[in-house]
């Protein structure tokens, strides 16, 4: 399989043999923990960033995390490729987004999780790929 690497070159080339086959282990590692992982559902809001310049088939849109969210979500349109997202003129468009909603939640009275309202969750595929947003730390969800 080393040989049929370099042979196509690509950002591979000059990797070492133990570095491709290392990650070729951690790849294989990563798609099992994917296909393993069946997700909660998140109570809170969720911000999400659009890259607006993928082609949408290759993505999961905001709508894909409407089952996993019970709160809001205020999806933001960034005009990049979605592997272009930490580049920094991307950041220079999420980056400020990101602290003014950081800032009104900050001022914002904390919930706890007994606060917010129960919502039956709609069933869940198993090995979707979907991450749920983290609770924020100390169990307040906003």
């Amino acid at each position: 399989m080393l040989t049929i690497i370099r042979a196509a070159g690509g950002a591979l080339v000059d990797w070492s043999d133990e570095g491709i086959a290392a990650l070729l282990e951690v790849t294989t590692n990563n798609l099992a923990a994917v296909r393993a992982f069946t997700p909660d559902r998140f109570h809170g809001d969720l911000l999400f960033f659009s890259a607006t310049l993928t082609r949408p088939e290759l993505l999961q849109t905001v709508d894909t995390w409407l089952p996993y969210v019970d709160g809001r979500i205020d999806n933001r349109d960034i005009a990049c490729r979605h592997e272009r997202m930490m580049r920094p003129d991307a950041i220079t468009e999420i980056g400020p987004i990101l602290a003014d909603h950081l800032a009104t939640l900050a001022r914002r009275p904390a919930l706890t999780r007994a606060a917010l309202p129960v919502r039956p969750a709609p069933p869940t595929t198993a090995g979707s790929g979907l991450l749920p947003a983290p609770a924020p730390a100390g169990g307040a969800s906003y």
